[in-house]
């Protein structure tokens, strides 16, 4: 995690997988907290899994998901505002799933740039 390049595409994947499920769950009528214990076990990221599990905790005592995770060190800033925009309108299934499209083609983004430098190397 202390290298950029690795540390970005291993949030970023992290990321995707998490607002992915988080998304289908929600769209599924999943409980925000049950969605949460179950789409952070998806992550493969122990240090973003700490932040859920503590937004977890905040969200049970009355908090809010953008709120929690603007607090996170690896949640993107972009993504917490996505998420506020999703839960004040009442979308925050179809929010959701606009960050994880966007985090997965800056994903796929990345990972081809990534190749195509060390092509000439192989």
């Amino acid at each position: 995690m202390r290298l950029p390049v690795i540390r970005d595409l291993l949030m970023n994947a992290a990321l995707v997988r998490f607002t992915r499920t988080m998304s289908t769950l929600q769209e599924g009528g999943l409980p925000m907290i049950e969605a949460l214990a179950l789409s952070k076990e998806v992550m493969q990221n122990a240090a973003m899994e700490e932040d859920i599990q503590k937004a977890q905790k905040k969200i049970l005592e009355g908090g809010s998901l953008s709120v929690e995770l603007k607090r996170s060190r690896y949640i993107p800033v972009m993504a917490s505002r996505m998420i506020a925009v999703g839960e004040e309108t009442g979308h925050l299934s179809e929010m959701l799933g606009k960050v994880s499209d966007m985090y997965e083609e800056s994903l796929e983004k990345t990972i081809e740039r990534a190749m195509s430098l060390v092509q000439p190397l192989i």
